[in-house]
């Protein structure tokens, strides 16, 4: 888990992220506060619309809602290291654990993006800090969505080792070569 952590840090780096990121998201707390319901109402709307995932979610709507909301909630705290890293990479093993397809978590980022930059523009003006806060936003949501992005990796790696009888540590350097031959 280590390495995985090492690579979140690496991404924390390539996106810039940093304190001041960190104080932005902490200001918009407020405005998820706020907003945060409607944007989740708006998502699980979505997922109810097509066949595929309201057959997920059916008879769970609510319940589903409370997680994501205080999920979202999670994401304005203003803490982005380990925990923060644990928290996300758990999301990612219960959404494998339930098959969830990766592109609904993909999903309810965009989501989260587009309407989280609707409520930064109404609470605080389509001006520059807005601007600053929602690059922030955006990166957080990045973060979050490559580590749940690794559980999906880590799981399937180990359901092909377990298959398979391969090891991980040679599947993994089968991906990364993509396959070709020296």
């Amino acid at each position: 888990m280590d390495e995985l952590f090492d690579t979140y840090n690496a991404m924390k780096d390539f996106l810039s992220f940093d304190d001041s990121d960190a104080a932005r998201l902490k200001a918009l707390a407020p405005v998820f506060a706020k907003h945060g319901a409607a944007i989740t109402n708006a998502f699980y709307d979505q997922l109810g619309a097509m066949p595929s995932t309201a057959k997920i979610i059916d008879g769970r709507v609510e319940a589903l809602k409370r997680t994501h909301i205080a999920w979202m909630g999670q994401l304005f705290d203003g803490e982005y290291g380990r925990p923060f890293f644990d928290r996300q990479f758990k999301i990612g093993d219960v959404h494998v654990t339930n098959n969830i397809n990766p592109e609904y978590v993909e999903g309810v980022t965009t989501t989260l993006r587009l309407g989280g930059r609707a409520a930064i523009i109404e609470e605080m003006g389509n001006t520059n800090e807005a601007l600053q806060h929602f690059d922030s936003l955006v990166k957080v949501l990045d973060l979050a969505l490559m580590t749940i992005n690794l559980a999906y990796q880590e799981e399937r790696l180990s359901r092909i080792s377990a298959f398979t009888g391969m090891s991980r540590k040679l599947l993994e350097n089968l991906v990364k070569r993509g396959g070709k031959k020296k």
